[in-house]
């Protein structure tokens, strides 16, 4: 059983130990510490700018990524993709997936944990989510100043409040997708 449990080695609900790394930049911010990092445990090629948010008492409450640099927007878009993918197929056998899409730029995933006892589609999953296990949100974004290159920034995050918008799609066995699509590169999934 995988489960999802942060990025690039930072465990989400774990104590985050300043001392491990260099801290690039620490501002406390509405009752959170925000940090940038230079490397975190396990780095990724694809990416840069590694931040964390963490509690008052330093408790990891999400981690986050962008690529390296701006890319071909059709690029950017297939690299939203390609990342969505991966995680739904690592992680569909232990969580419920359900999607949200806004305008194409901004994916979210949210990854309700469960049992086999239960039976994830149900409309009111919220009652019978996992006792032992938040719920994670995983937002992707694609986001910069030119209209023709863009970043990827990679968010996940524990799930805090509720989205007011019914869920584009619930994720069912035939949605599940390779995430190496041939399109002519390999995705590097490195602390993913």
């Amino acid at each position: 059983m995988k489960k999802i449990e942060g990025l690039f080695g930072l465990k989400l609900e774990n104590f985050f130990d300043e001392k491990k790394y260099n801290i690039v930049n620490k501002q406390f911010i509405h009752n959170n510490y925000h940090l940038e990092i230079n490397d975190p445990p396990n780095p990724n090629v694809l990416f840069k700018d590694y931040s964390i948010r963490c509690s008052k008492d330093m408790i990891i409450q999400d981690v986050s990524a962008k690529t390296l640099s701006p890319i071909p927007i059709d690029d950017a878009m297939q690299r939203q993709e390609d990342l969505g993918n991966y995680f739904i197929e690592t992680y569909f056998d232990n969580y419920s997936i359900f999607f949200w899409d806004f305008e194409h730029f901004i994916n979210i995933y949210e990854f309700v944990p469960f049992d086999k006892k239960i039976i994830p589609l149900r409309k009111d999953y919220r009652n019978f989510i996992h006792p032992n296990e938040t719920t994670k949100e995983l937002t992707i974004t694609i986001f910069g100043q030119s209209d023709n290159y863009k970043q990827v920034e990679l968010l996940l995050g524990i799930k805090d409040k509720e989205n007011d918008y019914e869920p584009i799609k619930i994720y069912e066995n035939e949605d599940v997708k390779k995430y190496d699509t041939g399109k002519g590169y390999t995705i590097d999934t490195t602390g993913l």
